[in-house]
């Protein structure tokens, strides 16, 4: 009995182990909302900002409220959308907010 319970898990690991390797994308929504908040700020100049967010193949586009995105696809055409709203001052020139919505899951 306990050899088979021990089957049953050694099987459950694996697949997800698998899943893992080949979906390429484990959502951590903490994680990469506090990469984020490290790179931009409150008060931070829009164009300061969007150029961080480069810097960790995040691209944007917008004017009053830029959104930037990054693909995280795995081999099998499946992975995951990280996102990040940046909402602008009136003259476009500081950062009034900042919304991190939650990891979008894609795949076949």
């Amino acid at each position: 009995m306990k050899a088979r319970s021990n089957l049953k898990l050694s099987t459950a690991v694996g697949v997800v182990g698998l899943v893992t390797i080949l979906d390429g994308c484990t959502p951590n929504h903490m994680a990469f909302e506090k990469e984020v908040r490290q790179r931009v700020s409150v008060g931070m100049t829009l164009s300061t900002a969007v150029s961080s967010l480069s810097k960790i193949h995040m691209d944007c586009y917008g004017g009053y409220q830029v959104s930037c995105t990054r693909d995280r696809s795995g081999p099998m055409l499946s992975g995951c959308i990280e996102r990040v709203n940046l909402h602008a001052s009136q003259d476009n020139t500081f950062i009034d907010s900042i919304e991190v919505p939650p990891i979008a899951c894609t795949g076949l």
